[in-house]
């Protein structure tokens, strides 16, 4: 299956995935493009399973600025020419089956930490990876050069226009 056969089948449109480098074969889909999938197919989870967590800190110099008191978290400011470190990590397993058959089941999981994700959010960024790539595995897209948006920053649409400069260099 091609990615214009995928697309058909699952009614994706142009915003729901692109290809990575021109010319690549390697195709990114989007996470709610994951999620009309999962719906179409009728993919369902078990219960995530954390297995490992480290509480996000923000260190300056090698000293913790995020403080903890009575479950509320606080921050002290950081002060100009400090270096600031972000630490954290979560990693999930999540297991998927399609309702019509629940005895083929994937396990996946997603990680999230400071070096490999952008967002504060590991938690709903892990969760988002691991359910992409049990959808993606049950409906065999990895074998079609599919990867999912969240699966790596590096996998991020870019719809910058191209400068002026740009744009006289390839005129010229």
């Amino acid at each position: 299956m091609n990615i214009k056969e995928l697309a058909d089948k699952y009614e994706l449109t142009k915003d729901d995935f692109w290809e990575l480098r021109k010319n690549s074969g390697k195709w990114i889909i989007t996470h709610d493009a994951c999620e009309k999938i999962a719906q179409t197919e009728g993919i369902v989870f078990d219960p995530p399973v954390i297995v490992s967590y480290q509480p996000a800190v923000v260190t300056e110099n090698g000293e913790k600025v995020q403080k903890v008191v009575y479950g509320k978290q606080k921050w002290t400011p950081a002060w100009a020419g400090t270096c600031q470190k972000k630490t954290g990590d979560v990693a999930i397993t999540i297991v998927g089956y399609k309702k019509d058959n629940p005895d083929y089941k994937i396990e996946s999981n997603g990680e999230a930490n400071a070096t490999n994700c952008t967002s504060n959010y590991y938690f709903s960024m892990a969760l988002k990876r691991a359910q992409d790539r049990v959808i993606l595995k049950l409906i065999d897209a990895y074998a079609w050069g599919v990867s999912s948006d969240v699966e790596a920053d590096d996998f991020e649409k870019h719809d910058k226009p191209a400068t002026e400069n740009q744009r006289d260099m390839i005129h010229n």
